[in-house]
């Protein structure tokens, strides 16, 4: 897990070269939408009872 958090912030912050914002306000926004998004995803899978296989 911890490594998808550094990958996520990672990502944004490499972004932020092609972009006028800075490195560590690109990485926080990239980290916080991967996070929501897999709430949401973690979420929806309690919700519907999913199983994988």
């Amino acid at each position: 897990m911890l490594l998808a958090l550094a990958g996520l912030f990672a990502c944004g912050a490499v972004v932020a070269r092609v972009t006028a914002r800075s490195w560590w306000y690109s990485g926080l926004r990239q980290l916080a939408l991967g996070g929501a998004a897999a709430g949401v995803t973690y979420a929806l899978g309690s919700l519907f009872g999913t199983a994988v296989g």
